[in-house]
């Protein structure tokens, strides 16, 4: 299947990405005041990476929940219309 000239291709972790983030906000203030903290450390021993992978964590954390959402909801709406499966099929407790 060929794209037209038209469309544009989105890239989704981006977009997984630019969504999570405004939530993961307490993670990303401690990693920006680490930084403030250690900018002028000239030993080189202090550095912010368990603030750094704490965010990263946190907006990894935030993807996979929605796009398991996405894909639970999905699936779930298919089996409810699948004809061998009655309506009375129990649903996922969130939703």
């Amino acid at each position: 299947m060929a794209l037209e000239a038209e469309e544009e291709i989105m890239d989704q972790k981006k977009y997984f990405e630019d969504t999570c983030k405004p939530k993961c906000v307490r993670p990303l203030r401690s990693y920006q005041e680490c930084v403030k903290r250690v900018k002028d450390d000239d030993s080189g021993h202090k550095h912010c990476t368990g603030q750094y992978f704490d965010f990263w964590a946190c907006v990894d954390t935030c993807k996979t929940m929605i796009t398991q959402k996405g894909w639970w909801r999905s699936w779930s709406h298919s089996l409810l219309r699948h004809p061998d499966v009655e309506s009375s099929s129990p649903s996922h407790p969130n939703y």
